[in-house]
């Protein structure tokens, strides 16, 4: 791997923060379309793996800094419910700019599904059923790099009071 020169890592950091600006925006758009009790913060961390005290390598969350392409990062998006009675039917969408590649699905659970868009947030359906059609009009699975948007689908009710959070690997292209 070659050495970045300041002006790239620079570059890349300006690219990245441009698009949190754009997550940003799209999280309050959110908190405006879904339910009026329920609020929404995204949040975004460098992933950087260390060395742990066993000689094991963990992964460490960091602040945006010196970001370059390859690196991956965490987005965080928490819900709360502002309102006096329990919300349900919660619905997070996240879109993933044009910079960033989604680099792994999301592991669904009972109280949490997630489905994904490759149409710019259109349509949602699980990853593996999903398909792309090239300009040769051949047909392919849809992959992570494919996907525009992940939208989560949260079962349980939210409480008066409590919050969750979502959250998806990318990598900065």
């Amino acid at each position: 791997m070659l050495p970045l020169s300041s002006t790239q890592t620079l570059s890349s950091t300006l690219r990245l923060l441009a698009v949190l600006a754009q997550l940003a925006i799209a999280g309050s758009a959110l908190a405006q379309a879904g339910p009026a009790a329920i609020t929404t913060e995204l949040s975004a961390q460098k992933i950087v793996m260390v060395k742990a005290a066993d000689g094991s390598r963990v992964e460490k969350l960091e602040p945006l800094a010196n970001v370059v392409p390859g690196d991956a990062i965490r987005y965080t998006v928490t819900f709360a419910n502002q309102a006096a009675e329990p919300v349900t039917g919660i619905v997070v969408s996240l879109p993933l700019p044009r910079e960033m590649t989604l680099a792994e699905p999301f592991k669904s659970t009972p109280e949490t599904t997630a489905t994904y868009s490759i149409d710019g947030g259109k349509q949602f359906a699980a990853l593996a059923t999903l398909s792309v059609t090239d300009s040769e009009g051949r047909t392919r699975p849809a992959g992570l790099a494919d996907v525009t948007h992940v939208q989560w689908t949260i079962a349980p009710a939210l409480a008066p009071g409590t919050s969750g959070s979502v959250s998806c690997r990318a990598t900065l292209k």
